[in-house]
C-alpha cells in the first residue's frame, strides 16, 4: 500500500498538462495574429508569422520582414463537483486553477537570394500554468502546475519557380516542469504531505514546409513538425511525509527524478482562395498525434536504484478544423473572422485536474491596419468554448483514499497584437 502511494505521488505530478487555455491537449497554438481567423489558412500565408506552421511561406516574400506579437490569454475553468467526490473534500474551497498569461513570439525572414530566405521563430508552443491552492478539494491530484517550453526554429526556404517552394528548419526546445501536489495522511493523525517535482531538458526536432501557388490568388501549404524527445531531469522534494509511510517506501525520499515526455508531431494543410480584389476565403485541418503520449514512465534516481514507474495515458490522434475569411476594405483597412472545433487527446477515466482538457468550438475576429509601405499594426480577440469534461479519480492515502468525481467547464478569452515591419 506504502508503495502504492508513492507510485501515486510521482506520477499525479508527472501528469503532462494543459488547460483549456490553449489548442488540445498541452498544445498552445496562439503564437500569431491568425488566431483572429482561427486560423484557417495558417500554412498558406505569406507572411513571417507563418513561420511556426510553415517556413515555405517566406519564400514568397519580396522584401525582408519581422514581427512581434503578444498575447493576453484569460482562461477560466471550474470544478464542479458531483456525488461521487470523497465527503471529506466537500467543505475544502474550489478555485479557477487556470491563470491568466502574456505570451510572446518573435520572428524574422531574411533575404539571402532572389530564391533562397532565412528565417527565424521564437514560440513558446507547449505548456500551462495552473495553480488551485494547497487546500481545494483536488490537492491530491495536483495543487500547482508549470510546464514550459521555449522554441528555436532557425529555417531555409527555396522558391523552385513561381508557383512552388519548399522549406526545411531545426527546432531546439527548452522545456522546464515545476509540478506539486498533496498526499494525504489523515488516517495517521498528521496534516498533509506535500510533493514537488521540479526539473528541465532541451530536445531537438525538425519541420518542413510545401507551398503550392497553382494559379494568382490559389495558395495551397503542406507543412509537419516533428515530435521532441526530451528526458526532463530534476528533483522531487517532500515535505511532512510521516515517517511511518517512508518506511520501506522510498519512492518519497528527496532526490534526483527524471520523466520522459513526447511532444505530439503536426500536420497541417491549408488553403487560401482570393474570390476577388476584397475577399479571401480561407481553411485549415491540423492533425496532431497525441498518441504519442501513451504512457508516462518516471524514473526516481536515488542511493537505492530504483527503476521506472509507468502509467497510462492513452491519448487518441485529434483533428482541427478551422474556416475563415478576410476582407480588405481597401489599402489601409483588413478585417478577419473566423471558426474552429477542435476534439480533445484525452479520455475520461485518465483525466487529470492537472488537464481538465475538453472539446471546443473557437470565435475570432480582427482588423489590420497598414500604417505605411514599412509597417502594419494588427488586432484580434478570440473565445474559445469548451465542452463540460468530467474527471473520476482515486487517490490513495495513508489508509485513507480520497476520489474526486465531477466536472470541469471552461472558457478563455484571447487579445494579441503583432506589429510587421517590412524593409
Amino acid at each position: 500500500m506504502k508503495k502504492f502511494i508513492s507510485y501515486t505521488a510521482l506520477t499525479g505530478l508527472m501528469l503532462s498538462a494543459g488547460t483549456t487555455a490553449q489548442g488540445a491537449g498541452y498544445l498552445f497554438q496562439e503564437n500569431s495574429i491568425y488566431h483572429g481567423q482561427a486560423y484557417a489558412g495558417r500554412a498558406a500565408i505569406v507572411d513571417s508569422s507563418s513561420l511556426f506552421w510553415n517556413p515555405a511561406t517566406a519564400a514568397f516574400l519580396t522584401q525582408n520582414e519581422m514581427s512581434a506579437y503578444g498575447a493576453y490569454v484569460r482562461p477560466r475553468s471550474k470544478f464542479h463537483a458531483g456525488s461521487g467526490t470523497s465527503v471529506s473534500l466537500l467543505s475544502a474551497p474550489n478555485k479557477n486553477g487556470a491563470k491568466s498569461a502574456v505570451v510572446p513570439a518573435l520572428y524574422a525572414v531574411y533575404k539571402l537570394t532572389d530564391k533562397v530566405k532565412f528565417g527565424m521563430a521564437i514560440t513558446f508552443p507547449f505548456g500551462l500554468v495552473t495553480d488551485y491552492g494547497s487546500n481545494w478539494m483536488g490537492r491530491y491530484a495536483a495543487t500547482k502546475s508549470a510546464l514550459k517550453t521555449t522554441n528555436l526554429n532557425p529555417s531555409l526556404s527555396f522558391k523552385v519557380n513561381d508557383k512552388l517552394a519548399v522549406a526545411a528548419g531545426v527546432a531546439f526546445q527548452h522545456i522546464t516542469a515545476d509540478l506539486r501536489s498533496n498526499l494525504r495522511q489523515a488516517a495517521l493523525g498528521v496534516t498533509d504531505a506535500t510533493v514537488k517535482l521540479k526539473g528541465k531538458d532541451w530536445g531537438y526536432g525538425y519541420n518542413l514546409g510545401l507551398l503550392f501557388e497553382p494559379t494568382k490568388g490559389t495558395r495551397l501549404g503542406l507543412a509537419y513538425r516533428s515530435h521532441i524527445r526530451h528526458k526532463i531531469k530534476g528533483r522531487i522534494t517532500t515535505n511532512n511525509v510521516d515517517a511511518r509511510v517512508l518506511v520501506g517506501s522510498p519512492y518519497l525520499n528527496n532526490g534526483a527524478v527524471s520523466a520522459n515526455l513526447k511532444t505530439p508531431g503536426i500536420f497541417n494543410f491549408s488553403i487560401s482562395q482570393d474570390l476577388n480584389a476584397k475577399w479571401t476565403v480561407l481553411a485549415d485541418i491540423m492533425y496532431t498525434k497525441w498518441k504519442a503520449f501513451k504512457t508516462l514512465s518516471i524514473d526516481q534516481h536515488t542511493v537505492n536504484k530504483i527503476g521506472a514507474i509507468t502509467e497510462e495515458q492513452r491519448w487518441k490522434n485529434t483533428f482541427m478544423y478551422s474556416l475563415g475569411f478576410n476582407y480588405k476594405h481597401n489599402d489601409k483597412w483588413l478585417f478577419r473572422a473566423g471558426g474552429a472545433y477542435e476534439k480533445t487527446p484525452s479520455q475520461d477515466q485518465y483525466r487529470s485536474p492537472r488537464l481538465p482538457d475538453a472539446d471546443r468550438w473557437w470565435s475570432a475576429a480582427g482588423v489590420d491596419y497598414t500604417i505605411n509601405q514599412h509597417s502594419v499594426v494588427r488586432l484580434a480577440y478570440t473565445h474559445i468554448f469548451a465542452k463540460a469534461t468530467k474527471v473520476n479519480l482515486t487517490k490513495p492515502g495513508a489508509n485513507s483514499p480520497t476520489t474526486l468525481q465531477g466536472k470541469f467547464k471552461g472558457k478563455v478569452d484571447i487579445i494579441g497584437l503583432q506589429y510587421n515591419y517590412k524593409w
